[in-house]
């Protein structure tokens, strides 16, 4: 697809008209769902005409024209009318597509970094929206049009393909887009394509390492021998109360016994029984 810049005129090889900038703000689809398509026009024809504008360049219906084209029939066309084109063809793609958060993210970030005028009517010259309004105009959150604006700025081609196609979360190829060259960033796209995860094929999150190193404490060395006699030494004292105080007091258990030194017996037995069973697991622990 060849773009002239000077005019906003696209020329695309795959349909037999000129294209809309704004057109290209939402990728095409390809494969099975291209296939489908292309099946049911040509099962019940073509329920709905493209849209071109005044200078009778195509704005919506880039999948429709190549299917008809595929199919050999004549394209059902209208003359759209209006004069926010933007609006027309965001709100028309975003109720007929099933799009993620990344997609629409980039359709956000594009609409943004445009030139004046870009994604207009050619007699309407106004500056792009903000990423703010770009957010808002495609539902999705700001930093995300953020993550999506370094994508559109230093990814590859490739890379922003692989975003607009669904293929690779907008963070994930934010950070290749930042932290990769050319050829590292190709190659990455080449790893997805191949069926790797888009996750496991980007470089490690160095960022989120070291924010989550600072986080943890330093773990200081396990000597598990002197936790082991640390244990056993406080355990023991627990059972010493157990033989010198508590064990008298159940012997001499009887109707005299006050409530309040039962709830100190208790507590007391409570206590020995959790050694008791400390001591069990470590000598389980041993014989393993």
């Amino acid at each position: 697809m060849n773009v002239d810049y000077a005019t906003g005129e696209i020329v695309d090889a795959t349909i037999n008209y000129a294209v809309h900038p704004a057109a290209t703000l939402f990728p095409l689809i390809e494969g099975k769902e291209f296939d489908a398509l292309v099946e049911d026009i040509r099962t019940h024809g073509q329920m709905e005409p493209i849209v071109l504008d005044s200078a009778n360049r195509l704005i919506d219906g880039r999948n429709r024209a190549r299917a008809c084209q595929v199919l050999g029939m004549d394209v059902d066309e209208r003359v759209y009318d209006g004069d926010d084109v933007t609006q027309f063809v965001i709100s028309h793609n975003l109720h007929r597509r099933h799009l993620t958060d990344g997609q629409r993210a980039m359709v956000a970030a594009k609409i943004a970094t445009g030139r004046p005028g870009q994604w207009q009517n050619p007699d309407i010259r106004v500056l792009p929206p903000t990423q703010t309004e770009a957010a808002s105009l495609l539902n999705v959150g700001t930093n995300q049009v953020e993550q999506a604006r370094k994508v559109v700025k230093k990814g590859t081609p490739g890379l922003v393909d692989l975003v607009e196609q669904g293929k690779a979360p907008v963070t994930t190829a934010a950070r290749v887009a930042t932290e990769l060259d050319v050829e590292a960033q190709d190659e990455y796209v080449s790893r997805v394509n191949d069926g790797m995860s888009p996750t496991a094929a980007a470089p490690p999150d160095l960022k989120q390492q070291s924010r989550t190193e600072a986080k943890r404490p330093p773990k200081a060395p396990r000597r598990v021998g002197d936790q082991n006699a640390s244990q056993i030494e406080a355990m023991n004292n627990t059972l010493n109360v157990w033989r010198e105080h508590v064990l008298p007091g159940i012997t001499e258990l009887d109707a005299s016994v006050t409530e309040e030194k039962a709830i100190a017996l208790s507590d007391d037995l409570s206590k020995a029984i959790q050694a008791l069973r400390r001591i069990n697991n470590l000598l389980k622990e041993r014989t393993k």
